[in-house]
């Protein structure tokens, strides 16, 4: 009886041992909750350079990152998300749509967050209108695109600027406001 006993534990353990080698076995937590490695970046557009281990501490590196990610995937819901439009009237969210969809039409190939001294942009006179940054500015982001293989007669962003603001510690593109 004892030989019947030990030779039924031994076949459960050859068992186990079995389904174990044919499923393999995994960890209880996945592999990115084990690791000591930083968090892969974002996506970043062709020919332009990765994103750095110091985007985690300095909000303009973030925005520069999640701005190629966006403009890498053609996604104007998420470069929207980067702008801080604060009282912006229905027109202008819509022209500030219309310009990054023009700004996704070709790849971008450079691009590069200047720091500014507060005060250096502040409101402006424009077509009798005052306008003003919906935050104070503190960056001047300027991308540059390849239109070389844009259709022609067509609409083309070959560079833009845009004005950095803060908020709370994160970095915004500020957007024209009525002063």
């Amino acid at each position: 009886m004892l030989a019947g006993m030990l030779s039924m534990i031994a076949f459960r353990g050859i068992l186990l041992l079995a389904v174990i080698a044919a499923i393999g076995c995994q960890p209880s937590t996945p592999p990115a909750a084990n690791s000591l490695s930083p968090p892969s970046s974002p996506p970043s557009a062709a020919g332009v350079e990765s994103a750095q281990p110091e985007e985690a501490r300095d909000p303009q590196a973030r925005l520069l990152a999640a701005y190629k990610a966006a403009h890498a995937n053609k996604d104007v819901e998420a470069m929207l998300k980067l702008y801080w439009f604060g009282s912006a009237d229905a027109e202008m969210r819509q022209t500030i749509r219309e310009n990054i969809e023009a700004e996704m039409r070709c790849p971008l190939t450079d691009i590069m967050i200047e720091p500014m001294e507060p005060g250096q942009h502040g409101s402006r006179e424009e077509g009798g209108i005052r306008w003003r940054p919906s935050r104070e500015v503190v960056a001047l982001l300027t991308a540059n695109f390849d239109t070389s293989r844009a259709p022609p007669g067509g609409y083309q962003t070959q560079q833009v600027q845009l004005t950095v603001g803060r908020r709370d510690g994160a970095c915004y593109f500020t957007v024209p406001l009525r002063d």
